[in-house]
This record gives structure tokens, sequence and C-alpha cells, in this order.
């Protein structure tokens, strides 16, 4: 069979809107997941939650035919396929693939229609549920009446035995009713076969398999297998290889020799995908969707089609459309429609008719002095008008050609609309499109500006000249805009008339960079001609330079954002700045207090904090400090954690104020690290707190060599961390493949979820997500353990989440602000973090946890918290709180928030 690969889905697209009706004729489903056609016209729908669903679509009712009892619906497990016999009605019998609650396996059962208690488990899976994804749930009869289903990788492709295959029970053990029968493995290398489609007239079957996550490479795929040869050593490829089987993109894992290449797939090309199943169609469909094959994307919420030769695909993918609603199942209605699902809830049906249909249409000039000549084209499908079908163009309402390009004249100075429609006989005319068409000579506008540049606290006003017009025919639209590099933010816009004003405040967003304020006014003739104008006024700016003495590793705040010393601020005359330095800091075995501030030979305040109002001059600001005290910024003592301790960071080794090759900060095996990124700023909270600060734009790994694993797979990775941002990362070591790492960190936003302390395993993150949003949290100890196969998330001293995973840890690289495949990075400040090759105990991890957090007792140490609204660095010396007490008020905010949890879930069990 040919093979076709799509590099990108969407290279052409052809508008069938005008000729498609998608309505949703049920929309009180609960998550529908799979569709059947009956014989009669009518449709089974069945549910996620094991409900089948009689649907009439002469009487438009829906009635309940089937419920499936104990069925699994944890992540994208449930009821999956659902299959009626091919010889329904005389055999009243619907086959279904689900995860059954009690067994934690996948089940394949016959019920008979209408009798809930019927279930004949025909097949069990013999390995129980794993990860919460990928479950597959094709299923489909052959000809001959044997019985096809596919199940997925279940969140886990290097670590299952059933998952990822094709599978087939044979007519006569179908026919019979054998329970518990021993299915045949036809093909493996599958990820998620979510439909299977057989096709009478090649004995074939397709199987739409959704691709991976990496969305550079990974495709979607529809796989043709054959039953006449019924091979049973078919590899589709995955998780080595996706797309054709010589995909350089996957180097040596993509193997001509061993793999079967799909019949079609397409490229992710950095978008998510989805392929949900798909249809034939032949000449009785309407172009463009006629003699080729239609196939949906849950994840763009898409229709596509390819053309066929002789069965096979050929040229070009089409884009016909979009769904309303992410499809998650679609079928052919027996005529030339189509029905599809939508796991928000809906049943929707899609028409065609054989009727006319604009592709395309133009209009030019849009815009031009009087006498104005304008153009029209457009192209249709059909390419010859149907019979009973015109097209017009008119003008101001009259038809001025028909059937033809438009080609007309337009004298009359202002605006007309042009529009193109299309009648079907006697019927009311579409409008197809229309455009507005300028005619004259646009406005003459200019601004004026009271001042060439401004200070902070000057008003400035902007005034409007029209040339040639009456000023009573005119409206005027205004913005002032605050230019800021190479962005914008509105000032103002609520102006009447020609004249709009401003005062340059004195605080707030400041005048750094490239700034000014942007006039920009749009003058409307009552005939609807219009100008436009716009003009820039630039701040009046000098050069603060700020330093201390002596030279120390001082970030100065500047409005809440961290500076580095030593460092020049550009602003605005007049602006006002809060300026904020480190009260103290500890600094080569030196407590360094801050004493005042000075310009020239002036001191000039004798607090660390204080509000700078911008003089008419450069001037430079020197934060003065003396030595009052001796310090020693310690190292976290591991005795009673070295026992096989892999690795230990600490910040408070590094003196510098950034470090560029780690290997020598972490712990007693330095040389088992390769060096990483340069230029990780080292910052302080207290003469016995630093840390390492990570923006969110930088990560550090490093190749790891040398490192013993035990035969018994056991780890801990503890974080002493502070959260500044979402984004699927923390510290973590493997390889960036499902269940090959292990680590800690916070997952990602998405629809609003996310952005919570988690467990990393790579592509299985998810499943021990904690439901404790990281951002804000403050300074916590984050901590996974791993041992006999199960995961134990802890926040401080508490454990959040519990989960069995089937880890297969491959060392590769150690990981820091990033995940492990380096695709993701976080903004976090790190104190400290260490990885044994052991699971410590709860004991033990509170024991850490205590010892981490008691190397400060610094009553005036800058609260956590409050630093990070203020995206402040460093202390002030003057603020309150220890990290200790917040930390441990973490822990007590953990303890509620499992309280809670299991209040919920008493209350919904006596619900129930």
């Amino acid at each position: 069979m040919g093979v076709l690969h799509l590099a990108v889905v969407m290279a052409i697209m052809v508008n069938v809107d005008a000729l498609r009706q998608d309505s949703a004729v049920v929309s009180s489903l609960k998550a529908p997941i799979d569709l059947t056609i009956l014989p009669d016209g009518n449709l089974l729908i069945a549910q996620i939650n094991g409900l089948i669903n009689h649907y009439s679509p002469s009487s438009g009712t829906v009635s309940r035919w089937l419920l499936v009892a104990n069925v699994d619906t944890y992540g994208e497990r449930g009821l999956l396929g659902a299959e009626l016999h091919p010889n329904y009605p005389q055999q009243p019998y619907i086959y279904v693939f689900y995860c059954h609650s009690v067994a934690k396996a996948i089940r394949v059962s016959r019920f008979k229609l209408q009798d809930n208690d019927s279930e004949l488990v025909l097949w069990q899976d013999s390995e129980a549920v794993k990860g919460p994804y990928h479950y597959g749930g094709g299923l489909t009869f052959d000809q001959q009446l044997n019985l096809y289903f596919s199940t997925g990788d279940k969140s886990f492709p290097t670590a299952n035995t059933n998952g990822q295959r094709l599978y087939k029970l044979s007519a006569s053990n179908v026919a019979k009713g054998q329970t518990l029968q021993t299915a045949t493995v036809l093909a493996k290398g599958l990820r998620n076969p979510w439909k299977l489609r057989y096709l009478p007239a090649s004995n074939s079957l397709l199987i739409f398999d959704v691709g991976g996550n990496q969305l550079s490479i990974s495709h979607e795929e529809v796989q043709l297998y054959d039953l006449d040869s019924e091979s049973t050593s078919t590899d589709y490829g995955f998780p080595s290889c996706e797309g054709p089987c010589n995909n350089v993109e996957f180097g040596s894992g993509c193997n001509c020799q061993q793999h079967t290449s799909p019949w079609l797939s397409y490229r992710h090309s950095g978008l998510n995908s989805a392929v949900v199943g798909g249809f034939f169609t032949d000449a009785s469909w309407s172009s463009p969707l006629k003699n080729g094959f239609v196939w949906a994307d849950y994840a763009r919420s898409k229709l596509f089609y390819t053309a066929l030769s002789n069965g096979q695909p050929k040229g070009s993918p089409v884009d016909v459309g979009n769904t309303q609603g992410q499809a998650i199942d679609l079928q052919p209605d027996g005529g030339s429609g189509m029905y599809y699902l939508t796991l928000g809830g809906q049943l929707r049906h899609v028409t065609y008719d054989n009727a006319l249909t604009v592709n395309s249409a133009t209009v030019s000039p849009l815009s031009g002095q009087e006498p104005l000549a304008i153009i029209g084209r457009y192209t249709h499908v059909p390419s010859v008008l149907p019979p009973g079908w015109s097209l017009s163009w008119l003008v101001d309402g009259a038809v001025v050609a028909t059937n033809q390009d438009l080609s007309t004249t337009i004298s009359q100075i202002g605006q007309h609309i042009v529009t193109l429609q299309t009648k079907e006989g006697n019927n009311q005319p579409t409008n197809v499109e229309t455009w507005t068409v300028t005619v004259g000579k646009p406005l003459d506008v200019t601004i004026q500006s009271n001042v060439a540049s401004f200070k902070a606290g000057d008003l400035l006003q902007f005034s409007a000249t029209v040339q040639g017009v009456s000023a009573s025919a005119l409206s005027y639209s205004w913005q002032l805009l605050l230019w800021h590099d190479n962005h914008h933010h509105l000032l103002a816009s609520n102006f009447q008339g020609s004249l709009a004003t401003h005062v340059v405040p004195t605080a707030g967003h400041s005048f750094e960079g490239d700034t000014g304020v942007i006039a920009q006014l749009t003058v409307t003739h009552t005939d609807g001609r219009t100008g436009t104008a716009e003009t820039r006024i630039n701040p009046r700016k000098v050069d603060l330079n700020f330093q201390t003495s002596p030279t120390l590793p001082v970030t100065l705040q500047v409005d809440g954002e961290s500076r580095p010393l030593p460092f020049t601020l550009d602003s605005a005359v007049g602006f006002k700045h809060q300026l904020s330095v480190p009260g103290s800091l500890c600094w080569q075995d030196k407590v360094y207090t801050f004493d005042h501030w000075t310009t020239g030979n002036t001191i000039q305040v004798s607090t660390p904090v204080t509000t700078l109002t911008v003089p008419d001059n450069s001037k430079s600001w020197l934060a003065s400090y003396t030595v009052t005290d001796t310090c020693s910024r310690s190292p976290l003592s591991l005795s009673g954690f070295d026992t096989q301790l892999l690795v230990a960071f600490d910040a408070n080794s590094i003196s510098a104020t950034t470090f560029s090759s780690w290997s020598s900060y972490l712990g007693s095996q330095p040389t088992t690290l390769g060096s990483s990124n340069a230029g990780i700023p080292v910052a302080s909270l207290s003469p016995s707190w630093s840390f390492a600060r990570f923006e969110g734009t930088s990560s550090l790994s490093a190749a790891i060599t040398g490192w013993k694993l035990t035969s018994t797979p056991a780890y801990t990775v503890a974080l002493a961390v502070r959260y500044r941002s979402e984004g699927w990362g923390g510290v973590s070591f493997g390889k960036p493949a499902c269940v090959q790492a292990l680590g800690v960190g916070v997952s990602g936003l998405a629809d609003g979820q996310g952005g919570n302390l988690m467990a990393e395993a790579f592509c299985s993150n998810d499943v021990t997500q904690s439901k404790i949003a990281a951002v804000g949290a403050g300074w916590l100890l984050h901590t996974v353990t791993f041992a006999d196969k199960r995961m134990k998330l802890y926040v401080n001293e508490s454990i959040v989440s519990t989960e069995t995973v089937p880890l297969n840890l491959e060392l590769q690289d150690l990981v820091v602000a990033s995940d492990p495949s380096l695709s993701n990075q976080v903004a976090m400040d790190v104190r400290w973090f260490g990885i044994w090759n052991r699971a410590l105990t709860t004991n033990q991890v509170a024991q850490l946890h205590s010892a981490v957090f008691a190397l400060t007792t610094d009553s005036a140490e800058l609260n956590p918290n409050e630093d990070e609204k203020q995206g402040n660095a460093d202390s002030s010396g003057d603020s309150t709180g220890s990290i200790f007490v917040l930390a441990s008020a973490a822990t007590r905010h953990v303890d509620w928030l499992l309280l809670v949890v299991l209040l919920v879930c008493l209350c919904e069990a006596i619900l129930k």
C-alpha cells in the first residue's frame, strides 16, 4: 500500500463552511467517547462513565440502553470503545472495551443491549492498570466475525507487558461466548491506538494511533494492518520511532528492517495533535471531500482530507474546517454528511449540500481619489454555476453586476459598501462578504504639542489640525501611549474634540530605556473619509550611577526590581524611585552594615531604604558600609545524612556573586559531574543564608558518570527551594524518557490548571501533583522518595501524595531549573539540594527539614514571601520573620489541606 507522510497538516485550506451545516443535535451528554450507527439510522453513544445511550434523529429523543458498572474513570481510563455485533439486531449484542475499577484491569466484554446484568467477560488484561493515560480503546469486527481491539502504553511505554498492541479474539470463541479468552497479539509498537476501522474491500484494519509529546518531531499515525497476511511480528516502532520507518529525527530508533511505516502520518510541527478517527468518502460527497479520506484531530479541533489514488493517499492534505469543540469520534451518517462527538458533551451533525461555494473574493482598491475605479473578482465550487444559482455584486445596496466580475467607477466622495451575494432560486440572497470602499482624498491631519521634551510631573497638551474641512464635520479618536522599548502601555483615550492632555506621573512605570509618550489620532469626516497622525515626545533623562564603598556583592532594589551593583539608571528628571539595599551582609567572613548614602561628598540619608527624586543633572550615589562583626556562612552539615549520598549542592559554599562551574560545589563527588552554564547569580537573605537565583531563562545540566545504583531501586531527591514561576521543571536526574527520570519541581499551566508542587518522572509527571500552588508558597523543603515502586512526595515534613510508578531510571544528566529534556525553564531560588541512592524515611525527611532551615536564626532576616512580592533578592536589614518559622507554617498549611481533602472525600462517599 502507498504511504503518505505529511510534514505540515495545514498545507492547504479550502473554505467549505459556506456549504457545511454543523449543528448540535444532542448537548446533554457526559463525556461521550464512542459513536455507533445502527442499521436503522439511529445511533448508540457510549460515555466514559459506562452509560450507553440510544439517539433517534427522527424524534430527537435520547434514552438509556445500557449501563456498564464498575468503570474506572481515572485520567483517560473509562469505557473507551463500543462495537455492535455485525448481525444486529438478530444478534442483539454490544461489545465494550473498558477499565474495570475492581479488577484494576482492561476488559473486553459482551452485553445484551438493554440488559445491564448480561456481562460476559471475553478478555481481561493480566496486567493491572498503571498510569492515568493512554489505554487505547479501538474495537471492531471483520467479515468473519473475528473481534479486534487495541491497547495503549498505559502512560509507560517501556514498562508494560500487554500495552501498545493490536489483539485478535477468534470468531469461534467470540461466537461461543467463551470467557477469559487468550487473545492473539498481531502487532506492537503502538502508543495510544484510539480507534479501529475495518475495511471490507481490502480486508484490513485502520489503526488511529495518537502520537507522542515531543511536539517538534512526534507524528500522528494511521496504520494499515493487512488481515490477509495476519502477521504477528508487525512492529510500528513506538517509542523508538514515530512517522516513517526511515525518520531521521529519531536517529537509529527508526529502522525499516524492524518497523512498519504508517499508511498516513503527519508531523506535530510544534502543535498539539491527536488523530481520533476517520472514514472514506465516495463520489456522492460534495467537492472537495469526494473520493478521499476524512479524519479528525481532537487537539487541533480540525477536520482534514486527503485525496486517494487506487486506495492510496496522494497529494497535499486539506484543512476542511474547524470542529465546534474537540471531536473525540466521528462516523459517516450514511449519506454525504457525518456525526461527531465532543468530549464536552455534544453530538453534532455535519451536512454538505451540492451547492454553490465561493472559495475566494476580492475587491480593490479599497480607497483612492474620486472618481475611483474598482475591480471585484471571485472563484467558486463547482466552477460552473449550478442550475438556479446566481452571484451578484452590489454597491450601496444596488446591483451593478451579476454572474461576472465587478468593474465599476464610484464618483461620490465618502464611504461606500460593496457586497457579493449568492442566491438560489426564489430564496433570499446570502451575503458572502462585504467591503468598505473610501472615495476621496484622505484627511490631512497634524498634531502639535506644547513641549519638545518633558519632565515627570509636566502637563502635556496635544492639539489637532485638519486642513481644508469644517471642524463641525469631524470626530476625533485619541490614544495616548507610554512607549517602552518594544511595547506600549495605554495611558488615556477618553478625550473629546481636538485636544488631548496628560500629566506625566512622578511614580509607577519608570522611564528607563527607550521610553516616550506617543499621541495617536484618527479623525473621521461625516462623509466617511479618515485621516491619521502620530507624534512622540521623549523625556528629559539623566544617568544615575550606583556603587558601594567598599566594593561588595550588593543588589540594589529600584522600585522592587533587582539591580546588581555597580549599576547605572537612566531616568526622567523629576521621577521618584524607591531605593533599597541590604541593611547588612556577610562577605569574606565579615559582617558589613549599611551606614549612609552619599552623592559627591554630601551625606543624603542614613537608612538603606529611601526615595530618590531624579535631579536635573547626572549624579553618582554611593552606598557606604562599615565592618561591624565577623561571620561565617557555613555549608549544611551532612552528618547523619551522608550515607549513600550521591551529590549535594550548597549555595553557602559559594563566596562569589555568580558561579560558572558548579562541579566544585557538589559535595563529596565533584568529579562525577561535568561543567555547566555560566553566570548563575548567587544572592543572600541574611549573613547565614545564600541561594542561587534562576530567572526562568537559564538552567544547569551536567552529565552523570560513575554513580553506582543499587540493584533494588531506591532514591531520594530533596530540594530547599522557593519557586517563582510555573513551567514543568525543578531538580531531577536521569534520562528524558517516560519513567526514566526522578526529581521534584513545579508543573506547567494548562487550561488554568497546574502550577503545583509535583514529583517528576518525566512524561508521567502530573501523576504526582500535590494540588499545592508552588508560586507564593515561600521557602520550603521539596522532597520525593522512591522505593518498592512507590513514589512519595513531601512538602517540608508532610507526605502530600503517594503513587505507584514503574520507575526505570537511567542515568544521563542532572538538571536544575528545567525538566529532564531541557525544554522548559523555571524561575526558582535554590538554597540546597541532595540526591541519595536510598529512600529517606519520613522521620529522616523531617530531620533534614529541621537541619536545612535551622541554618538561619536571624530574626532580622527578610520575610521570604514579602521578598517574592517585591522581587527582592537581598535583606533590607529591618524586615522581620524567619525561614524556619515560615517553613513550619507551610507544613501546617499542607496538614490543613490534607484534612480538607479527607473531609471532602468522606462527604462524597456518604452522598454516593
